[in-house]
């Protein structure tokens, strides 16, 4: 709408409706907590590389497959990093393979 201006609710506010609604801490406090890759980062990181060389995936955009490699490690941690702060905002602990 022209002329609406978006409506903020202060943090003060907010942080107290999380805390009586158990809620757990704000936002900046869970990214604090990064979950730990279950598997070892340099065989993953290795077949990744291998993977991306067999395909001849760096051929298809001109790029190194080093770098490659990385941005999708990087796409990775950061889908387990958004994981893990869902589950700690509902308040969930997954146990893997259950």
């Amino acid at each position: 709408m022209p002329g609406s201006q978006e409506k903020r609710v202060p943090k003060e506010y907010l942080d107290k409706f999380l805390e009586e609604h158990g809620f757990p801490a704000p936002e900046d406090e869970v990214r604090e907590q990064q979950p730990v890759m279950a598997v070892d980062s340099s065989d993953l990181r290795s077949d990744l590389t291998t993977l991306l060389n067999k395909y001849n995936r760096e051929d298809v955009s001109n790029t190194p497959d080093y770098i490659l490699r990385d941005f999708l490690w990087d796409c990775l941690k950061a889908f387990e990093a958004g994981v893990h702060n869902r589950d700690q905002w509902h308040g969930v602990t997954p146990r893997p393979g259950q």
